[in-house]
């Protein structure tokens, strides 16, 4: 895959096959694509497939850290600053 971020409003993806695929960023700034057309293709990714993945106590240390840091704030630049 290759991709053109050539667009003022996102970008695109590029497959071996030619075929492109269009991605904007949302309101929040994530980028998407609109797939409601596209039946060839599905990207699921649950919570509950990458809980499998960790130990009941590292996925209870991550739920708890996610609400300190909703708490906190924006730590990352706390920690950049130090």
């Amino acid at each position: 895959m290759t991709y053109d971020s050539t667009l003022n409003e996102g970008f695109l993806v590029f497959k071996a096959d030619s075929t492109a695929w269009s991605f904007r960023p949302s309101k929040k700034g994530l980028f998407f694509s609109d797939v409601k057309n596209e039946v060839a293709h599905a990207f699921i990714n649950t919570v509950d497939n990458n809980k499998t993945k960790y130990t009941i106590k590292e996925y209870s240390d991550a739920v708890r850290a996610h609400s300190l840091q909703n708490i906190i704030g924006q730590t990352h630049k706390i920690i950049s600053d130090m």
